[in-house]
């Protein structure tokens, strides 16, 4: 179980361990014995409470116990915040927020359109900076664009996960502010699509790049050399 602690340099906190959490209820599909494998996922799922009880209004952690829950055999018993969790982000979308994400995110909410470059801006963010599962964007994406096509949009969010048959380097991550500071210089694009930027209204960003990216690097070397 040493491999699970390989984001712990880059995040002591409450997210951390709900991350770690997420990681141990992965990893319980992994132990041999049935004992060990009911014992690893319940050290999992009550590290994944424990950061809820002590930051309840953290969407992150919220979002990570709605995705072990959603995937969890029903046989475990842990789908019970299932719906509590969803009105739950439903009615804090607002405070998940990054830069560059944010602003196309809305403008793919209320037009159904989204550039190319943005599209991989957006799941590089999602698979890289938030290490969750590519699965959750490509249906996000079906669910909001006009111009879906399934073939596109499947292998498109792979390439961005670094996952699919012709997939990006995993170590390209892209920086949402280097990315505005080439392509959105006056800022003309963020004030059009999210009216708060850049006032006291705005809330502070969910990650820090170089941690995040840092992170990110980590999990897929581990990955590589693990299991490739």
């Amino acid at each position: 179980m040493e491999e699970l602690y390989i984001i712990q340099d880059f995040t002591y906190s409450m997210i951390h361990l709900g991350y770690l959490g997420a990681l141990q209820t992965i990893w319980a599909n992994h132990v041999f014995s049935p004992i060990s494998k009911l014992k690893t996922f319940k050290v999992g799922t009550d590290n994944i409470e424990q950061a809820i009880q002590k930051e309840p209004g953290n969407v992150e952690l919220r979002f990570i116990r709605l995705s072990v829950q959603k995937n969890a055999p029903s046989f475990l018993g842990y789908q019970s915040h299932i719906k509590e969790d969803m009105e739950f982000i439903e009615n804090h979308r607002h405070q998940i927020h990054s830069d560059i994400p944010d602003k196309y995110i809305r403008q793919l909410n209320q037009t159904g359109y989204m550039h190319n470059r943005v599209r991989m801006i957006v799941a590089s963010f999602l698979c890289k900076h938030l290490l969750i599962d590519w699965c959750w964007g490509e249906t996000y994406f079906a669910q909001k664009l006009n111009d879906y096509d399934l073939s596109a949009n499947n292998e498109n969010w792979q390439w961005a996960a670094g996952s699919g048959c012709d997939a990006t380097p995993f170590f390209r991550i892209f920086n949402s502010t280097t990315q505005t500071e080439k392509f959105d210089k006056d800022f003309g694009y963020a004030q059009k699509w999210l009216p708060e930027f850049g006032t006291d209204k705005y809330p502070k960003p969910i990650v820090e790049h170089r941690a995040a990216r840092e992170r990110a690097l980590k999990v897929y070397r581990h990955a590589i050399n693990e299991y490739a």
